[in-house]
């Protein structure tokens, strides 16, 4: 009886999971799409593109919010490592955006000892969680 529990909670989560993670997913990248087209593309105003990406983003987000709840039942419906190999390619999407934008931003342009100051902050914030 337990491990039935233990089973439908994975389940729950990874269905919960399943119904977030693409819908963000794809409000990010529709908005960075509609601002890479206007602003840069199209040479429009940089204020004219941020304005039409946000209304994107939230016009996207409104539907994934219907969508979502669909998807979020479907999902609870299936096996659990089904729910995890079909997530697993967006986590691996999101996990390599952030790596180049950690490395952006923080490594590449910077010396090292601002990088050891960086690597000290990090483990600071490690030692105060733990």
């Amino acid at each position: 009886m337990g491990e039935a529990i233990h089973t439908q909670v994975y389940q729950r989560f990874f269905a919960i999971l399943f119904s977030v993670v693409p819908g963000v997913n794809l409000m990010f990248g529709l908005a960075g799409l509609t601002l890479f087209l206007i602003a840069d593309v199209a040479e429009a105003e940089w204020g004219l593109g941020i304005g039409i990406a946000a209304l994107v983003f939230g016009l996207t987000a409104i539907v994934w919010i219907w969508l979502g709840m669909g998807v979020r039942e479907w999902a609870l419906q299936k096996a659990t490592g089904m729910l995890v190999g079909m997530l697993t390619p967006f986590l691996i999407v999101d996990a390599i955006l952030l790596g180049y934008l950690f490395y952006d931003v923080v490594i590449a342009d910077h010396t090292p000892e601002e990088a050891e100051a960086v690597l000290q902050v990090g483990q600071a914030l490690l030692t105060f969680v733990a």
